[in-house]
């Protein structure tokens, strides 16, 4: 089973993490969500970070991403859903534009060097409302329904 496969439950503590952080040479808001998978008896779990990116002037211009983070604090992006704006895959030389949706691959960390430069196009949102939605769903992660209303209050 892959890391995007697995269940990932929002830690408990989730609205603590829920703070903006303002960036001074954009119009962002951001926060990140922290998730784990389930411990077992003969596995810990993992740690994950959802980070939540978006422009408050434009609508389009935004970021929901995955990141899966190790044992020494290194963070993997694994999935990244994406508003409007060029994008090329590298390795394929393909330029595309418009919603996309990258995705973490073995082969663009060993020959990129950057696991996440490989997307594709998208009609599965249009805001980046419903790309949270596509990722928790995408992404097998659980629990508080009531997040994304507390994060649409904040980055209002």
């Amino acid at each position: 089973m892959s890391m995007i496969e697995e269940e990932k439950v929002l830690c408990d503590d989730f609205r603590a993490s829920l703070r903006l952080k303002n960036k001074s040479n954009y119009r962002y808001k951001e926060c990140d969500i922290r998730a784990k998978t389930p411990e077992s008896a003969d596995r810990p779990g993992k740690n994950f970070i959802i980070t939540v990116k978006a422009n408050i002037i434009e609508s389009t211009d935004f970021s929901i991403i995955l990141m899966y983070i190790d044992g020494d604090g290194t963070r993997y992006i694994l999935r990244r859903y994406n508003g409007i704006h060029p994008h090329k895959n590298k390795i394929e030389r393909i330029k595309i534009y418009g919603f996309h949706i990258h995705t973490g691959t073995e082969r663009y960390q060993r020959e990129y060097d950057k696991i996440d430069g490989f997307a594709e196009i998208t009609t599965l949102y249009n805001n980046w409302k419903d790309a949270f939605d596509l990722m928790r769903s995408d992404c097998n992660l659980i629990g508080k329904d009531m997040l994304l209303p507390q994060i649409i209050s904040l980055i209002r």
